[in-house]
């Protein structure tokens, strides 16, 4: 759908948002790419930033089950999908997404042992071929990319944005209310409420920080401490019993704790706990397995017992 919706003019029904008060909104209304014309895809979802978190997130997640299924048709769609789903990232044309898309795909490979196994660096090279394939099919997706980031002072806000995950940096460089102006204030839904504040942001940390003050944002940052060492040691443990591709997923997840919209972005909250359910399952398995295997009875019977399928054979 994103491979249509790119190929398609920035006014094409393909290319529509949504309706709001009975004005239809197309890509060409608000979110093109100056350099090319073309549009901000949003393929399934109502607005672009749905789109990028599915592309951020599921692709780890599907990578990591084609890695530990034992089912070979189920691998290839897994792989399959996940290489597609990481080709249409450009065509967004956010440079965080695309920054950080790579930087999680590699951590995933490492993490996961690709570069160490056999089918490892053949999904490697699958890889490298798709996104050849991809340069060649839509170069206008990488070009437009391209010459965002060429606009030098935008680039370098939104990679402040990125630092401003460490609270230090967040309480410096954002303005914001001493005690918040109250929960809610800095969802995009309170405009279709009429609802107007004079505190307007876009980085989550900034958010939270005018909608909760300082004691507030430390609250919310905490909860999300907690998940990224939940996550770690999930991957610790995942790792230990030869689960490689789902010890990459936890660490992916881990890292991207910190710089999704956790708070403000519910597509991104949906797809986030989905991942963390998966990954939950394993550290799971895993447990049972360890307390069978320590039990007397399997100690006195010395039947080896075998490990758990990865959850996508369980789904297969």
């Amino acid at each position: 759908m994103a491979a249509f919706q790119f190929a398609s003019p920035a006014d094409s029904s393909l290319n529509l948002y949504s309706v709001y008060e009975g004005e239809e909104i197309h890509a060409s209304d608000m979110a093109t790419v100056a350099a090319t014309g073309r549009a901000r895809v949003a393929s399934t979802f109502s607005f672009l930033s749905g789109f990028v978190d599915f592309c951020l997130l599921i692709p780890t997640l599907l990578l990591s089950i084609g890695l530990e299924t034992r089912d070979k048709s189920l691998r290839r769609a897994a792989l399959f999908a996940t290489i597609c789903a990481a080709a249409v990232i450009p065509m967004s044309g956010s440079r965080s997404s695309v920054v950080a898309g790579v930087a999680v795909l590699l951590l995933m490979a490492w993490a996961s042992g690709l570069f160490f196994t056999r089918i490892g660096r053949r999904v490697l090279i699958g890889g490298i071929v798709a996104a050849v394939v991809a340069v060649v099919a839509f170069p206008d997706a990488f070009f437009g990319v391209q010459s965002r980031f060429e606009n030098t002072d935008e680039t370098a806000d939104r990679f402040a944005e990125l630092a401003g995950v460490l609270p230090p940096v967040a309480l410096s460089i954002y303005a914001y209310p001493a005690l918040g102006i109250g929960t809610g204030m800095q969802q995009n839904g309170r405009s279709a409420l009429h609802v107007d504040t004079a505190w307007v942001s876009e980085a989550e940390s900034a958010r939270t920080l005018i909608e909760l003050g300082p004691v507030g944002y430390l609250l919310v940052w905490t909860t999300k401490l907690g998940l990224v060492i939940g996550l770690a040691r999930a991957y610790t443990l995942l790792k230990r019993a030869g689960r490689r591709g789902a010890a990459g997923a936890a660490l992916s997840y881990a890292v991207l704790t910190m710089f999704g919209s956790l708070v403000f972005d519910h597509v991104w909250q949906a797809l986030y706990f989905l991942g963390c359910g998966f990954i939950l399952a394993e550290v799971a398995s895993v447990q049972r397995a360890q307390a069978l295997a320590a039990s007397p009875e399997a100690r006195a019977s010395s039947v080896s017992l075998p490990s758990e399928g990865y959850v996508g054979n369980r789904l297969a």
